[in-house]
């Protein structure tokens, strides 16, 4: 029930249960009192019927975070960006230190502290590194089937060319040393 002249209204899930008639003639009285009343309607609907979706003035779409923000201009890309990097520093903290303590010990490293804290900065890394990639690869593609198969390109690339490829002789010595002396006994 709408009692007085408000100047903005906001309404969530308000057509649930009805039938398409009756949304397009409550839409419709909205419609006209918002006109009449100069006033602002947020309204959220599910799947609306074709003429009740063409009963509204401005639209705004459920899209995924960045865009809606850039379209509406918000506040800027990096400022996202850089919050949501923050944000999720500590879970891949967590998962480092999780998968370093399981890891480490079972494969039968050294057990020097320095060296288990060598160890849990490299899966940290990497992690970060991923994310970091898998979210360039979404700003290039605006549809997440695409962003899915260039992500998965560029990580099998990345894990093809890891490493693993090259023969034990034809090892640079001195990388060769340097990882023996950081995580063997």
């Amino acid at each position: 029930m709408i009692v007085g002249a408000r100047k903005a209204l906001f309404m969530d899930e308000i057509l649930t249960g009805l039938d398409s008639s009756t949304t397009f003639q409550i839409v419709k009285c909205i419609r006209n009192f918002v006109h009449q009343m100069d006033a602002a309607v947020l309204m959220a609907l599910l799947q609306p019927a074709p003429e009740t979706f063409n009963l509204f003035d401005d639209l705004l779409l459920l899209l995924p975070v960045v865009y809606k923000q850039r379209g509406n201009l918000f506040y800027p890309r990096w400022a996202w960006s850089l919050a949501t990097w923050i944000l999720g520093v500590p879970y891949s903290i967590v998962e480092s230190v999780i998968w370093s303590c399981i890891v480490y010990y079972s494969v039968g490293f050294a057990p020097a502290p320095g060296r288990f804290f060598r160890y849990m900065f490299l899966p940290l890394m990497i992690h970060q590194m991923a994310l970091g990639l898998l979210r360039f690869m979404a700003s290039l593609a605006r549809n997440m089937v695409i962003a899915n198969t260039f992500g998965s390109a560029a990580l099998m690339i990345i894990f093809l060319l890891g490493g693993f490829i090259i023969p034990k002789g034809l090892l640079v010595v001195t990388s060769y040393l340097w990882t023996k002396r950081n995580f063997s006994q």
